[in-house]
């Protein structure tokens, strides 16, 4: 329940930090108050994060000083490529610690280095006999530099959390499959019920990547997406009319990547309409991440 004095709701800044490129957006509810995209040299980056953080930094602070006025809370995505996501399941038993055995399957099942890694869990509806777990893991590297990030350009951060979540929220579709795209690399989330339940994350650093080259990528990691989730879920496989979205800078830049990755999957492409108020020249695609934060909060 919102309090008088809040209704109007809480402002958000919510902060994404890419490959050359710092983006800022402030929104109240569903409404989006203010953006800015801020490039940055992309020499301040080493694999996707800063590689310079006080200067990375600089250049957050400044953008932000523009906004003017009190910048609500701050929440943030955590940069890089090499998070994870899975749904793993544990035979019901009495004394089962999921501080024990969550990690260890973890380690086993995502191949997760754990003395590097930062893990979280939440648990899902059971499966008949079976618990069901959402685990996420991000390298703690990666946790690290966003923090250390955002402490110098004087930013408290509220929360943080993986990209495909932002994305689930973005979509606004129960069921589907999204692919974003940056400059440096690719994720694609599989939505279902509105939450993600698979995600696959990959970057590819320097090299240049676009046209039939791209759809084909793309492609695969849907694919490649798809079989793993359909191999261990006891829900089956995707159905074919479950629609797939293309967002992300290069599918704003390259009209033909969307409907090529749908052509070649043999699935509907569905437009990206984020639930949020924003200006006509908003570039959505290049803040989707963003808006998906600040729907966190709405």
């Amino acid at each position: 329940m919102r309090l008088p004095w809040d209704r109007e709701g809480r402002q958000v800044l919510t902060l994404t930090i890419e490959q050359g490129a710092v983006k800022l957006v402030t929104a109240q509810r569903q409404r989006v108050l203010d953006y800015r995209l801020q490039p940055v040299n992309p020499a301040f980056f080493r694999e996707g994060l800063p590689a310079q953080p006080k200067r990375v930094a600089k250049v957050i602070a400044g953008a932000v000083k523009e906004f003017g006025g009190s910048i609500g809370r701050v929440v943030a995505t955590v940069p890089g490529f090499q998070s994870m996501l899975q749904v793993l399941e544990f035979p019901q038993a009495r004394g089962l610690d999921p501080r024990e055995v969550i990690p260890q399957e973890a380690a086993r099942a995502m191949g997760i280095p754990l003395e590097r890694s930062v893990l979280r869990w939440h648990r899902l509806p059971d499966w008949q006999d079976r618990t069901r777990w959402l685990v996420v893991a991000a390298p703690r590297r990666s946790v690290e530099v966003l923090l250390e990030t955002a402490r110098q350009a004087g930013l408290p951060l509220h929360a943080m959390e993986l990209r495909p979540f932002g994305l689930a929220r973005a979509v606004n579709v129960p069921d589907a499959i999204v692919a974003w795209l940056g400059v440096d690399g690719a994720d694609v989330v599989l939505v279902r019920q509105a939450a993600p339940v698979a995600y696959l994350s990959v970057a590819w650093g320097a090299e240049v990547t676009e046209g039939a080259v791209l759809v084909e990528r793309l492609a695969q990691m849907v694919e490649q997406t798809l079989t793993r989730y359909e191999a261990s879920s006891p829900e089956g496989w995707v159905a074919d009319d479950v629609p797939i979205l293309v967002c992300g800078v290069p599918a704003g830049l390259e009209g033909e990547v969307g409907p090529g990755v749908a052509a070649t999957l043999g699935r509907e492409l569905q437009a990206l309409r984020p639930p949020v108020e924003a200006p006509e020249d908003f570039p959505v695609q290049e803040l989707v991440i963003n808006l998906g934060l600040a729907l966190r909060e709405a």
